[in-house]
C-alpha cells in the first residue's frame, strides 16, 4: 500500500511529513480509527518510512488508518522541538485538512500512539501529556489509547549511563571523527534519517559513550 504524503508543519525550514496508510474499507460512514506511529532512532535518527511488514499490512487487516510522522532530530534540534512537532502532527492528524486529504474516511476522536523504542517513549509522552509542561509547551489533546513497544522509560539505567567499547550489537567502535557532525548541536537540522545513511550509526556511538 502506497501511503499519502501530507506536510504536516514547517519548521526550521524543514517541511515535516506523515505517511498515511488507509484502508480501502474506509468510508464517510464507515470511518476507521488511526494509530499513530512514531518511529525509533534514540531521538537520533530514524524515519517515517520505518514501517514494519506488518504495520503495513495492519490497515486492510485490521481495518484501521496507520499515520507514520517524521519529527525533528536530536540534538540539532532539543526535547521541547521534538515534543512540540509530535504535538503539531497530532493536532494535524485532527485537522480539517487531514479529514480533507483522507476523504473524511478517518475517525479522529479514536486516536492511539504508538512505536518503538524512542518511538515508543515519544508514544508515552505524547498520550499522557508528560514532559511537555517542563517543557514549556501544551500537552497534545487526549488520545484514545497509547501502546509503546519497549520505550525508553529509565535514562538512568546503566544501558544508558555506562560506556561500551564496542557496544554488545554493534561490530566495532564508532569514531568521534565519523560522528563529529552529527553530534554538533549547530549542525544543520534534519527530520529523515534512512538506515543506509552515514548518521545511521549515531545511535551506536550514542550507546557506546
Amino acid at each position: 500500500m502506497a501511503p499519502l504524503e501530507l506536510v504536516f508543519s514547517t519548521v526550521d525550514g524543514l517541511d515535516l511529513y506523515l505517511d498515511v496508510y488507509v484502508p480501502e474499507s474506509a468510508t464517510e460512514t464507515s470511518k476507521v480509527p488511526v494509530v499513530v506511529w512514531w518511529h525509533g532512532g534514540g531521538l537520533l535518527q530514524g524515519t517515517r518510512k520505518s514501517v514494519s511488514p506488518h504495520h503495513l499490512a495492519a490497515p486492510e487487516k485490521h481495518n484501521l488508518c496507520i499515520v507514520s510522522p517524521d519529527y525533528r532530530l536530536a540534538p540539532q534540534t532539543r526535547l521541547p522541538g521534538i515534543l512540540a512537532d509530535c504535538k503539531a502532527a497530532l493536532d494535524f492528524v485532527r485537522s480539517a485538512a487531514f479529514a480533507s486529504a483522507t476523504g473524511n474516511r478517518v475517525d479522529t476522536t479514536k486516536i492511539i500512539t504508538s512505536g518503538s523504542s524512542a518511538g515508543g517513549w515519544l508514544s508515552l509522552l505524547t498520550g499522557t501529556g508528560i514532559g511537555y509542561a517542563a517543557c514549556g509547551l501544551e500537552p497534545p489533546a487526549p488520545v484514545a489509547g497509547i501502546a509503546a513497544l519497549y520505550p525508553i522509560s529509565d535514562l538512568a539505567d546503566p544501558f544508558w549511563t555506562t560506556k561500551q567499547h564496542p557496544v554488545s550489537y554493534f561490530p566495532r567502535v564508532v569514531p568521534d571523527e565519523e560522528v563529529a557532525s552529527f553530534v554538533d548541536p549547530n549542525s544543520g537540522k534534519v527530520a529523515f534519517s534512512t538506515l543506509d545513511s552515514p548518521r545511521s550509526v549515531f545511535y551506536h556511538y550514542m550507546v557506546q559513550e
